[in-house]
C-alpha cells in the first residue's frame, strides 16, 4: 500500500482504502495510475464503474502482476550483465 500510495501521490491510509475496495480514486486519480503502471484506461474505468469492492482487488491483481514482470525483468538483465561480465 505504501509503495502504490507514493507511486500514485496517495496517503498510505488513502491508498489502503482503495487497494482495500472500501473507496474508489476519482477519475483525475485514475489517470495518474494508468500513467504509472500502464494500465489501460478503459480497463480502469470498466473497474472503476463496478464499484470499490471490485475495484480493489482487480487493481491490486494488476499491480502485484505488474510488479512480478518487472522483476523477473530486473533479474533476467542482471544475469545477462553476469554472463557478458564473465566472458560468457
Amino acid at each position: 500500500n505504501v509503495g502504490f500510495g507514493k507511486r500514485v501521490g496517495y496517503h498510505f491510509s488513502m491508498a489502503s482504502r482503495v487497494l482495500g475496495g472500501n473507496r474508489v480514486p476519482s477519475t483525475a486519480k485514475l489517470r495518474t495510475i494508468h500513467e504509472v503502471y500502464d494500465i489501460p484506461l478503459e480497463d480502469l474505468f470498466e473497474a472503476h464503474a463496478k464499484g470499490a469492492a471490485h475495484f480493489g482487488p482487480w487493481l491490486r491483481s494488476v499491480i502485484n502482476s505488474k510488479d512480478a514482470e518487472v522483476e523477473a525483468a530486473a533479474k533476467a538483465s542482471a544475469t545477462v550483465a553476469e554472463k557478458i561480465k564473465a566472458g560468457k
